[in-house]
């Protein structure tokens, strides 16, 4: 299952890359996650897909200059380990080693950054009420610090892939 944002782009563009990585940050209420439990990666039905989670606690912080390298060297540890999980088994050992080296190649083309962005709406048959709540924390969610800044992204790096949603 992939994201919305993402089911979208391709719609629009028809476009896949060569490598794909889904990346879910996940608020956790205590104050650090220890390196080694931080990363969850799993992969996705389609060919070169991944889901990469991470957990952040409350004083931790993520995001370092280039990302992208933090992500790359998660998902090629993963590799590496599925690699040593099970040398008796060589289509598997294969498959990771093609998939490692499609990861390197497509690191050194070019990392690309979708951010979803999603504006909302209230409906028409909305009555006032919920139309002036709505419309303040709309408001509100327009004016406050964007995903793109909070993970530092390079605007030549950047597409954000837009949807308006009636609510």
């Amino acid at each position: 299952m992939s994201p919305t944002v993402y089911t979208h782009f391709l719609r629009k563009f028809e476009a896949h890359h060569d490598v794909t990585i889904f990346f879910n940050l996940r608020h956790i209420t205590f104050p650090h996650v220890g390196e080694e439990e931080r990363y969850s990666i799993n992969r996705i039905g389609v060919p070169n897909t991944y889901r990469i989670a991470a957990r952040q606690g409350y004083m931790d912080n993520v995001f370092t200059e280039d990302f992208g390298t933090v992500l790359l060297e998660q998902l090629r540890s993963f590799l590496e380990a599925e690699i040593g999980r099970v040398p008796e088994a060589p289509a598997l050992v294969a498959r990771a080693k093609k998939e490692l080296e499609c990861l390197e190649n497509a690191y050194q083309k070019q990392v690309v950054y979708i951010f979803g962005k999603e504006q909302l709406h209230p409906k028409k048959e909305a009555n006032w009420g919920r139309r002036i709540l709505l419309g303040i924390f709309i408001w509100m969610r327009e004016n406050t610090r964007s995903k793109p800044a909070e993970f530092g992204v390079q605007v030549d790096r950047l597409v954000e892939v837009g949807f308006v949603k009636k609510v």
